[in-house]
């Protein structure tokens, strides 16, 4: 779980699963490389990314 734009890069470079807290600057990289998945918006999102990891 991350919840910086950097951290989340870091963790997709280094193929290490990983769940992004939703911000405008990490949703528009994530959703420009297919990644949307990743961010969690809220606690029902972070339980099923929690499922998903």
């Amino acid at each position: 779980m991350v919840s910086s734009l950097q951290a989340s890069i870091y963790a997709y470079s280094q193929n290490i699963p990983f769940a992004s807290i939703h911000q405008a600057k990490a949703e528009y990289y994530f959703l420009d490389r297919a990644l949307g998945s990743h961010l969690v918006r809220d606690d029902h999102g972070l339980v099923a990314m929690l499922a998903v990891l």
